[in-house]
């Protein structure tokens, strides 16, 4: 049986807030092994309990987060 793989591409993105501090986001887009969109695909970042569904092209961005390194978890039914 033929397991689908979810391709998950993502963009860190860092910007000062007015504060003088930092604080990131993260973007990305989630598709299948031929490069189809995965919409409603969830993005949790289990650390922070936070996370943003995939909207219809499979996009989706995360922000304002902390500095730092994150698991990121992506799911979606019928996938591994």
């Amino acid at each position: 049986m033929k397991r689908p793989l979810i391709i998950f591409f993502v963009l860190f993105v860092v910007s000062a807030s007015a504060s003088g501090g930092k604080t990131g986001g993260l973007v990305g887009r989630v598709l299948d092994e031929d490069n189809l969109p995965l919409p409603g695909a969830n993005i949790v970042l289990p650390d922070l309990n936070t996370g943003a569904a995939a909207d219809k092209n499979g996009e989706f961005r995360l922000s304002p987060l902390p500095p730092g390194k994150h698991a990121v978890v992506v799911m979606f039914i019928g996938f591994q």
